[in-house]
């Protein structure tokens, strides 16, 4: 490959969007030199990833001072290209700034476009930068070519292997809500109303598929145990562990995102940023459950089953209709894209 030879840092300053490290540390592996560079505490997740690049270093980027490290880091080793996993934040602001080298060529994902519109740090940023990712296609689509910016979509859709874990889904029906539980996001209300429906297959069981203890999930918990729904749920009083997590994924019949109009993010789930269930039903082919306003959307090309209603959803969720097939999206189509930016 052309400029097999070049230095380049991929780096995640804050301790998420780890989901997107795997992904392009496969796009990159025909460069000779790349290191992985991310926050102490995700070290436990990215060292699954040692085997897909040369090196990984962490940094305690809540302190100032690690910042200047790695600026030093990367002046010193001589890269050429830094990916900045999350470039948008008052981290990647305060790498932005910094006196790099005029060879180092800076690109990187914004998770959120409308920020740069809202964000004067978020335009200065873009502006230090190449250009800019985004992850899926209809968020690409919908930035203003008035802003001048570069940039190009990629999906985040490759995870890396884990030893099988066996689970038992005793012929259960189960729907798949991954990551925290936190209502901002998603509306957990009606999903309530859902698990209630005297109509709902006895067979159907809803995979909160995260900790618990984060976000609003004791106070769901609660309520599910006061409306007397325990057996309509399986939940995890922790973090669940990667092998655990990605089996009950692969084992669920769908994900259902609960992305409604009556939430606070609805219309910048529609516009400017994704849900993180998206690629992750696209990797594991498995249908989306979403609103019926996402039907609308042009360039919205993930695997998905439309619902106005509860009843709607809850006629779905009864089907018994294999929704899976064979598609395999193209990985050199997704890769080619992601370095067209590079």
């Amino acid at each position: 490959m052309k400029n097999a030879q070049r230095k380049i840092a991929l780096i995640e300053l804050f301790p998420y969007h780890t989901e997107c490290l795997y992904s392009q540390l496969l796009f990159l592996q025909d460069y000779k030199h790349v290191t992985l560079i991310c926050d102490r505490k995700v070290e436990n997740i990215v060292a699954n990833f040692a085997d897909k690049c040369e090196e990984i270093s962490y940094y305690d980027f809540s302190k100032i001072s690690s910042l200047l490290k790695l600026h030093y880091y990367l002046f010193k080793h001589n890269f050429d290209t830094a990916i900045l996993n999350t470039a948008q934040g008052s981290r990647p602001l305060k790498f932005a700034v910094l006196p790099h080298k005029k060879k180092l060529k800076i690109v990187g994902t914004v998770h959120d476009t409308s920020k740069i519109t809202t964000s004067l740090g978020q335009r200065i940023i873009c502006r230090r930068m190449a250009g800019f990712y985004v992850l899926a296609k209809y968020i690409d689509g919908q930035i203003d070519t008035e802003w001048g910016y570069r940039h190009r979509y990629f999906l985040p859709i490759y995870y890396p292997q884990f030893e099988e874990t066996k689970i038992d889904k005793n012929n259960e029906i189960w729907v798949c809500i991954p990551g925290a539980i936190e209502y901002k996001r998603r509306d957990y209300k009606s999903l309530i109303d859902i698990a209630k429906n005297e109509d709902l297959d006895k067979r159907v069981k809803f995979v909160l598929l995260g900790n618990q203890k984060l976000g609003e999930g004791d106070h769901f918990i609660e309520q599910i145990q006061r409306e007397g729904l325990q057996s309509r749920f399986i939940t995890f009083p922790e973090r669940v562990p990667d092998p655990t997590f990605y089996a009950y994924v692969d084992q669920s019949d769908f994900l259902l995102t609960l992305i409604h109009p009556s939430v606070e993010s609805f219309d910048d789930y529609m516009t400017s940023k994704i849900s993180g269930m998206f690629p992750l039903a696209m990797a594991f082919n498995k249908p989306l459950l979403c609103h019926k306003a996402f039907a609308a959307i042009k360039d919205f090309d993930f695997k998905a089953l439309f619902y106005h209603s509860t009843d709607e959803l809850v006629t779905i969720l009864n089907s018994r209709i294999d929704y899976s097939d064979n598609h395999v999206p193209n990985f050199e189509k997704n890769q080619q894209r992601y370095l067209q930016l590079l």
